[in-house]
């Protein structure tokens, strides 16, 4: 008889004791996903990005670094950069107008000789804190002594590298603000469980019951197999509308094509791959099976890397500065470009509440359901998470969680 299966409590997904714990020994420890690099092109680009109560500066450097700083004025804390991302040769204060260099160091004082002679400049430098370059995206870390980076991706980096999503351009940026813990709005695409029951229409372009799930430490892969029906029966006769929908999208002349359900999966990996030699992408590295499936790559705590033919959806789930029933979900865009093509323009960035805008029918079936969940954990009737094994990455970042919570160093 297999062990009773315990329960995750419902409080961690409300309770502010927990999110103050989350943030002194979690997020404050862990490497977090700041951006593509695709937004810091040249020496002088920078975004902001923002992490609970923090905001973080991410600047490339005239020696080709990234360095991030804390978004923070060393004279009396004013906000330094209010711009989500552009060029810059230094950033002003909007307060007393000090400014400073990209690489961190004080550039100017307004009236320096209010504060001695000479200034005290060279304790004033931004606080920096650590970041990396890794797997076509731009990492950091606020911890004093982070662990290193290749050692938090661990194998997870050969299976995003494999894609080379540092070729890939960034073609939509939203985000939506979701009344629920960050944990709610990352759980929902961590589990295949759900497709069957809330996008049954999905049945019809993938094999949702040969869906797999591998643990890497911390991390996660779904693979979903897609170009191929759920329904066994469905596979004998002719693509439906959805299917021949998705072969077009991959490059499949549907006019002309004959075969069976089961004869897409095939006609699709052959079109992909014509469609890579003719742009010149080099697609080498992927298997066949890779090509056409659906792999999701979850890094701990809120980052998912959704790889699609074609495209790569990334999620980022970002807590709420005070509120634990608030989160900040990030849906970023990118699509594989021929090498030749020029770059892209970094798209406009959207922000929206839940409602406000259309997320898609199966994005916004899983945001739709999110508010009523987080009030559901909360009912006295609600004895907390009660999960199965086709939610063993859930449960796998929650004990992952744990550990953190129970460090007090």
């Amino acid at each position: 008889m297999s062990p009773p299966i315990a329960r995750i409590p419902a409080e961690r997904y409300f309770s502010r004791e927990t999110m103050e714990r989350e943030w002194e020994r979690m997020w404050t420890r862990v490497w977090l996903l700041g951006a593509h690099v695709s937004a810091l092109a040249t020496p002088g680009a920078f975004i902001t990005t923002d992490v609970g109560p923090e905001s973080i500066l991410l600047v490339r450097q005239q020696d080709g670094r990234v360095r991030a700083f804390y978004n923070v004025c060393q004279h009396r804390g004013n906000q330094l950069c209010a711009a989500e991302s552009g060029q810059a040769r230094s950033f002003r204060c909007s307060y007393h107008h000090w400014e400073w260099r990209t690489d961190g160091s004080l550039e100017r004082m307004f009236r320096p000789e209010s504060f001695g002679d000479p200034a005290p400049s060279a304790d004033l430098h931004l606080a920096e804190l650590a970041c990396e370059e890794r797997c076509g995206f731009v990492w950091l870390n606020m911890a004093d002594d982070p662990e290193p980076i290749d050692e938090y991706l661990g194998a997870m980096a050969p299976l995003i590298s494999a894609y080379q999503p540092e070729r890939w351009s960034h073609v939509n940026d939203t985000t939506c603000e979701i009344a629920c813990n960050w944990k709610l709005s990352a759980d929902v695409s961590n589990e295949g469980y759900h497709v069957a029951t809330l996008h049954p229409e999905l049945l019809h372009l993938l094999d949702e019951q040969s869906s797999t799930l591998t643990l890497y430490g911390p991390h996660s892969r779904i693979t979903v197999p897609t170009g191929i029906p759920t329904l066994r029966s469905a596979r004998a006769a002719p693509p439906g509308e959805a299917l021949l929908g998705y072969m077009k999208y991959v490059g499949v002349d549907i006019d002309t094509f004959q075969g069976t359900a089961a004869d897409a999966r095939p006609a699709m990996q052959s079109a992909i791959l014509a469609r890579a030699a003719a742009d010149g992408v080099d697609l080498s590295r992927l298997s066949r099976d890779q090509l056409v499936d659906k792999h999701q790559l979850y890094l701990f705590p809120n980052v998912q890397l959704n790889f699609f033919p074609r495209k790569l959806e990334v999620y980022r789930h970002r807590p709420h500065a005070t509120d634990p029933s608030i989160t900040f979900f990030d849906e970023q865009t990118y699509e594989w470009p021929a090498p030749s093509a020029r770059p892209t323009e970094r798209p406009r960035h959207l922000r929206f509440r839940a409602g406000e805008q259309s997320m898609g029918p199966v994005m916004g079936a899983d945001v739709a359901l999110l508010p009523g969940l987080q009030r559901g954990l909360r009912s006295r009737g609600f004895r907390g998470l009660y999960l199965g094994g086709e939610e063993a990455a859930i449960r796998n970042m929650h004990a992952t969680l744990d550990r953190y919570l129970a460090d007090s160093r």
